[in-house]
This record gives structure tokens, sequence and C-alpha cells, in this order.
């Protein structure tokens, strides 16, 4: 296992003081939010696509 360590970063995006985690527990939930954005991005494509069939119908 790796042994370096990243300082986990806070809803600001800036390091919080003390705070450390592992590198493969960052790897992880980097992991886990990438997927959740990629996933967020199409779902707000789709309701796009919703509004635009919407406003095309009246």
């Amino acid at each position: 296992t790796q042994t370096r360590f990243y300082e986990e970063l806070s809803s600001s995006g800036r390091p919080e003081e003390g705070k450390e985690v592992p590198l493969t527990i960052f790897r992880a939930r980097r992991e886990r939010d990438r997927k959740f954005l990629k996933w967020l991005i199409e779902e707000i494509g789709v309701v796009e696509e919703m509004i635009r069939r919407r406003v095309l119908s009246i």
C-alpha cells in the first residue's frame, strides 16, 4: 500500500488543517466524485432536452 498522504479538501477546495487521508482513499473518493459528476452532467442534458421539447410544443 502507498503510505503517502494527501490533505483532504474542504468544500471550498482548500485543504483542511490537520486532516489527511491515505492516497488510496483519496483516489477512491476522486473516482466516486468523477462518476457522480458524469452522471449529473448527463441528467442535466436530459432535463435540457425535456425543456426544449416542451418549448417547441407550445
